[in-house]
Parts: C-alpha cells; structure tokens; sequence
C-alpha cells in the first residue's frame, strides 16, 4: 500500500520549499550585492539591466505603423502583434521620438509608461482571479475549503522567478500564460467542451511552442478536439497577417522565415535559459570552451526526437489531467530552442492543477511537487567565468548555474515520470 499524503501537506511542502530556497537566495543577494558591494550579475536572475522591460517597447515599437514584419522589426505571431497595436493605440503611445537604439528610454515617456505599468497589472489581478475563481469552485463542488490554497498559490507563481523574469523582461508571453492556464483548468472540468482547443489555439497563435501540446490531442484521439484547435489557430493567423501592411505572401513569408530562423541553426544562446539547447552551451563554458551551435543543434536534434516519441508512448492513456499537462509541458519547455528563464511560466498551470487536485497525494508523487518548487525559486547562486566571444555580446554571454538546474529538474520530471510509467504497465 502506498503512503498517501494529505492535499495540504502537499501543498505545505511546496510552500516550504520554494519559501526557503527563495529566501536564501534574497540574504545572499544582501550579503554580496548591498553589504559586499559586488556588480551586476552576481546574485541575480534577472537579465542585463540596461535591457530592462526592452520587450514591451520592442514590440509596441515594431507595430506603430502596423508595419512589423516588411521593417523586420518582429517575427511575433500577427495575434499578439494585433493585441500590442491596439494596447498601444489605446494609451495614446507616441514613438515618434524613439528607435531601436534607445528603446529602453521608452519608460521615461509618461504614457509608455503608464500603458507598461496597467498591463502588468491587469495581468496579475486577472491571473490571481482566475486563481480565486477557479478556487470558489472547487469549494462548492469538492466540499473543500479551497479558495484561500488557490489564492496564496497563486501568490506563489506571480512572485516566482519566472514570472519575475517575464515581467523584468516586459515580455507579451503573459497573455499566452493566461490563456494556457484557462486551457488547463477547461482540460481539468471540461475535458469534453471545445473551448479547450480555442484556448490551445490561441496559446499557439500568440506564442508558437504551444503548437507542441497540441499534440495531446492527437494522442488521445481526440479528433474533433484536434481539427477545431489547428483550424482555430490557422484561421486568427492567417487573418491577422491580412490585417498589416504588405501582402499576405509578404507577410507570411517574414513571419514564417523569423519563426523558422529562431534557434533553428544560428546563434543558439545560453544565458538565463532553461532547456537543452542552453545546458548543452553551459557545458562548454564549464568546461572553458566557447559553445559550438553545431553540436548543441544535434543534441537537441536527438534529444527532441527522442523524448518526444517517448512522450507519446506513456502519456498515451495518463488519466490525471495535471501530470499530464505537467509532463507534457516539461517536455515543450525543454526542447525549445533557446527556452529563457521566462518560458517556465508555461508550467504555472500545470502546478497550479497539481497543487489545487482534491485527492491525497501518493508518495510517488512527491518528487514532482518538490522539483516543481524548486523549478520557480531564483537559483543565480553562482555565475561561470566569462569567456569573451567576438561573435556574442558580452550581455548575452553570461551563464550562471540556474541554467543547468532547471534544464536538470525538466529532465528529472520527464524521466521520473517515464520511469513510472514503465513501473505501472509491468505492474498491470
């Protein structure tokens, strides 16, 4: 018989977790920045400060004239390009006086800043009442006091590491988060209804790595689930393209060409990433060596095939929703190419599910919730020496050991759950 723990309990040890691990990074941050007078980046997580919040204003920059792809100014999908302009427009933001070399002084223009400041704000207060929401109802239909776990766990996932770096970055991944996480939940109450695959759609036409979850669909068979959420997702990008400057060609072509360029064999970059493309480069700059994209495009090459048709055999028949989202979106994360710090928001949902799930938790269990923590919390505890590389900006060169950690943790989930896996099928 397997020890159970009690769903608090569980939720405690996350909490004790993630806590304890963040608060000692915090005093050693005081004690080597503000008392030991160190520079940046010793005991930060969050990228080069002169590129502060530089995503935001890269983006609103580059659909002024809803014109971003022509220009090359965005390789974003037409959706959350369509969302910036109409953000933008709406606070009356004038760029007039700014260009791509001083976009970061955005800040200082009263209503760039104040359009920066409400999204983010509206993002936090939408996710903790999604959080709260969603609470409420486990409370009427589990007969569970619920409400205040959905809502400090939320706390706990705003004020993770990744969200911190999302929002240091100003990056427009925050709305793919939000819908993911309604795709989760829809999957989790439900699983039957077709806004799950519009919510899976959207993630994928405002980000692109979601495309990848959509391979559920195709593993549980879930035809008509799989046919709404491709066919929602081409149709929002097909007439997003027709809604900029250019020809549809024009601007498919762009479009398609920067998405495909993205870690496909250029520059692979290894700072404040998550996934096997940047721990392949940390292993070269551990070992003094300047990275070669060559090697680590094979290793991902490999790895992704690999995993992944491994992915479909034990996830195919998974019947609890959160470790299947969980490991599915472990999977997505690892494997995409230069998967920065920020991609780990795509696990918030899954966790969020797991941490919230009525039934005990069994002992086997326990690994994910403490790798789950220990995923969220800043681990910048050490930074590699700099090696200079004339091809690499400095800023884009700096690695510290949270880079091999988190790749390490996904790779722990996945195997972990492969192993499991394989340990139920013998038992059955």
């Amino acid at each position: 018989m397997l020890r159970e723990y009690d769903r608090r309990k569980k939720f405690l040890y996350f909490t004790a977790v993630f806590f304890g691990i963040y608060i000692l990074f915090m005093v050693y941050r005081v004690i080597r920045v503000y008392i030991g007078g160190c520079d940046y980046p010793t005991a930060d997580f969050r990228f080069y400060p002169a590129d502060r919040f530089k995503d935001f204003f890269t983006i609103n920059y580059a659909v002024k004239d809803r014109n971003p792809y022509l220009t090359d100014l965005s390789n974003y999908p037409p959706l959350i390009l369509l969302f910036a302009f109409a953000w933008s427009k709406l606070f009356g933001e004038d760029w007039s006086s700014f260009g791509p070399v001083n976009l970061q002084e955005g800040i200082n223009d009263p209503a760039i800043r104040r359009s920066f400041i409400t999204f983010w704000v509206v993002y936090i207060v939408l996710f903790l009442g999604i959080c709260v929401i969603y609470g409420i109802k486990k409370c009427k239909t589990d007969k569970v006091s619920a409400a205040p776990m959905a809502f400090f766990t939320g706390i706990m996932l705003v004020i993770s590491a990744p969200s911190v770096f999302m929002i240091d970055r100003g990056n427009y991944l925050a709305i793919t988060v939000l819908l993911f996480l309604l795709w989760a939940i829809c999957e989790q109450e439900s699983p039957d209804s077709m806004w799950g695959p519009v919510l899976l759609a959207l993630c994928a036409a405002t980000k692109i790595y979601p495309v990848y979850m959509i391979g559920l669909y195709v593993i549980e068979k879930k035809w008509r689930h799989l046919i709404v959420s491709v066919f929602t997702g081409l149709s929002v990008t097909v007439v997003g393209l027709f809604c900029f400057y250019g020809s549809f060609y024009q601007n498919f072509k762009h479009f398609a060409s920067g998405v495909l360029g993205f870690g496909g064999g250029g520059l692979y970059s290894g700072y404040f990433t998550v996934g096997v493309t940047g721990a392949t480069q940390f292993m070269f700059r551990l070992f003094g060596m300047r990275p070669v994209n060559g090697v680590t495009k094979i290793v991902w090459l490999i790895s992704g095939l690999v995993l992944t048709v491994l992915g479909i055999c034990f996830l195919r028949g998974e019947k609890k929703v959160w470790k299947k989202i969980l490991v599915a979106t472990a999977l997505m994360t690892f494997l995409t190419p230069n998967a920065y710090l920020y991609n780990s928001t795509y696990m918030l949902p899954a966790i969020f599910l797991m941490l919230m799930d009525k039934e005990n938790m069994k002992k086997e269990d326990l690994p994910y919730v403490l790798m789950s923590a220990v995923l969220l919390v800043p681990k910048a505890f050490k930074y590699l020496p700099d090696i200079p590389d004339p091809f690499c900006p400095q800023e884009y060169n700096t690695m510290n050991i949270g880079i091999i950690v988190d790749a390490l943790l996904y790779l722990g989930i996945i195997v972990y759950y492969f192993v499991r896996r394989v340990k139920e099928k013998k038992a059955a």
